[in-house]
């Protein structure tokens, strides 16, 4: 591939991206921590190049989120449209580039194909632990609101000392 069509397939991979917010939690004793979110939606082609965008997409999430969030505990949720068993070298790449743990891993959910997944970290400072996941239904009484099932996780938290 050149360098030209490299910076095109760059540029492709705009197309869709992710969102980041910085969030401060407040512990009962008034102590702080920072929690980094980012919410995303991938590139949906199952094409060689599609899956090419994905790959660039999750290198420059990778970079982002190493200088946006440093060690910082990160929750990432979105439709990656990859997963453990579609594309498991890019997913395998995300989770040890980041730290990420896949948060249906500790809940013992099996959902190997689900390309909605929501992924966490925890730091020195905050230690989160997934404690309830399920899939959620929304529709409009005739029928749904998207062709996916939202995902829900619930977290606790706590200060580490």
């Amino acid at each position: 591939m050149t360098i030209t069509s490299q910076v095109e397939m760059a540029a492709t991979a705009a197309r869709k991206g992710f969102s980041f917010a910085s969030h401060t939690l407040t512990a009962e004793n008034g102590e702080e921590v920072r929690l980094d979110i980012y919410n995303l939606h991938m590139e949906s082609a199952h094409t060689d190049e599609g899956n090419l965008i994905r790959t660039v997409q999750v290198e420059i999430l990778i970079e982002e989120m190493q200088k946006l969030s440093g060690n910082n505990a990160v929750i990432l949720v979105g439709d990656f449209n990859f997963s453990k068993g579609k594309m498991p070298e890019l997913y395998q790449k995300l989770i040890e580039e980041t730290g990420l743990t896949d948060s249906f891993t500790p809940l013992r959910k099996t959902e190997k194909w689900t390309v909605d997944r929501i992924f966490f970290r925890s730091s020195q400072q905050l230690k989160l632990t997934p404690v309830k996941a399920q899939s959620l239904r929304f529709n409009d009484g005739e029928r749904t609101l998207s062709d996916h099932s939202p995902k829900m996780v619930q977290f606790n938290w706590r200060l580490e000392q």
